[in-house]
């Protein structure tokens, strides 16, 4: 029998981000590996609407979770997640704006523009 492999599972956009306060985490582990190990997660996120330069997100490959600090309220960023594994790569896009809440004051964060861009090797 063979084991049916392909690139890397994008998780559904409710697993890839969750906030903590003016920060983000993202959520390596909620990738599925496709039936090959996970090699590598490239990540990157810019504001948007002013044209600025990706910032490059350095992880240890023991790392499966990533918290992006110091991201400032009402202000739209764009992320960039890259999975590889030996069959190749998923890469998703995604926009997201922090938000208060104006009835509790809890920090919310809205997700849009989701995209999943599957390229076989």
């Amino acid at each position: 029998m063979k084991t049916f492999r392909t690139v890397p599972v994008a998780p559904d956009k409710a697993s890839v981000v969750t906030v903590n306060t003016s920060s983000a985490v993202i959520h390596l582990d909620s990738w599925h590996h496709g039936g090959c190990p996970i090699t590598k997660f490239k990540l990157r996120y810019r504001l948007l609407g002013g044209g600025g330069d990706w910032i490059e997100i350095h992880q240890n490959n023991n790392e499966r979770q990533i918290e992006l600090n110091n991201l400032r309220i009402n202000t739209k960023y764009q992320l960039q997640i890259t999975s590889y594994n030996e069959v190749g790569f998923t890469g998703i896009i995604t926009s997201l704006l922090l938000k208060t809440h104006t009835l509790r004051s809890a920090l919310h964060l809205i997700l849009n523009e989701f995209s999943f861009e599957l390229i076989r090797s």
